[in-house]
């Protein structure tokens, strides 16, 4: 699975507050089937999605990235975002969602002191979360028990605080509308990734070299190495590729311009290495890539 890339695009507007509906009951719980791309698509509410079935691409504030079958996404109020299948994919996106008012759970939850971490997850998850193995596990079994209680049953109710309380306690949730923070092995920021991540956001286009980012963070080149592969799970020159592959596919989404000025925009010459790149990362070719994911 790619790793989650900050992508140099204007940042839609931010959601009004006068939108949200303060009558709504504490949450909303809908299997959902998506089949195509809602462009700039937001709302009031914080978003649970467990996707029960299918892959794709997910479009999270200003970052792409690939999701597929039991993946779970915290996405905060007003943060824009888009899944829709991969270009050639033959099985149907369904998911299971729930919405609920910040506000609301704010106050009911405020004073009980075993949610002293919810505020902290209200605000991390402004800029999208994915949620790791372990949080996964705790979570889909309530979100999928939810779905076999009656809508207005104090027990359903029950269980969703239960899987608030999960998520609010969680430490292997991952930033995906920003830079790529994940928590360090005492279960902290990382500081060192944080810093290395945003060094090669900064520079996604003329990326920096393995020994420049070892350098500027103190490390041998052969050292960083081995820690960036140990941290992200691939070598340094396959993120960054895969990175500025991310980079390409949503400006194929978001704009008409040549393929060839694209890939120039994006740090590629448009030639015959450019399109096997593009090839490997995503099975096809990038103007098959746009008519694909343009497909209604």
């Amino acid at each position: 699975m790619a790793n989650p890339v900050l992508l140099p695009f204007p940042k839609p507007p931010a959601a009004r507050p006068q939108d949200a509906q303060p009558n709504e009951p504490t949450f909303k719980y809908v299997e959902v089937l998506k089949t195509r791309r809602k462009r700039d698509h937001r709302h009031p509410q914080v978003e649970i999605l467990l996707v029960k079935s299918g892959s794709g691409t997910w479009i999270i504030g200003e970052s792409l990235g690939e999701f597929r079958q039991g993946d779970l996404f915290i996405l905060g109020s007003g943060v824009a975002h888009s899944f829709f299948p991969s270009p050639g994919a033959k099985e149907e996106i369904r998911a299971l969602v729930l919405h609920f008012q910040p506000e609301a759970m704010r106050k009911t939850l405020s004073g009980f002191p075993e949610f002293h971490g919810f505020e902290a997850f209200l605000s991390a998850a402004r800029r999208g979360l994915r949620a790791g193995s372990a949080t996964r596990a705790a979570v889909l079994p309530l979100i999928r028990r939810m779905g076999e209680l009656p809508p207005a049953s104090p027990r359903r109710l029950g269980v969703f605080l239960s899987a608030m309380a999960e998520l609010a306690s969680a430490d292997d949730l991952v930033s995906v509308g920003g830079p790529l923070v994940s928590a360090g092995p005492g279960g902290g920021l990382d500081e060192k990734l944080d810093r290395v991540c945003k060094l090669i956001q900064a520079s996604l286009v003329n990326p920096l070299s393995q020994a420049a980012v070892a350098g500027r963070i103190g490390m041998s080149p052969a050292g960083f190495s081995r820690w960036f592969k140990l941290r992200i799970g691939k070598p340094y020159t396959e993120y960054i590729n895969e990175a500025r592959i991310d980079l390409v596919c949503r400006a194929l989404i978001e704009s008409d311009r040549d393929i060839s000025h694209v890939a120039g925009e994006c740090g590629f010459t448009a030639g015959s290495h450019f399109h096997k790149l593009f090839k490997a990362c995503k099975g096809v070719s990038p103007s098959e890539y746009r008519r694909l994911a343009r497909a209604e």
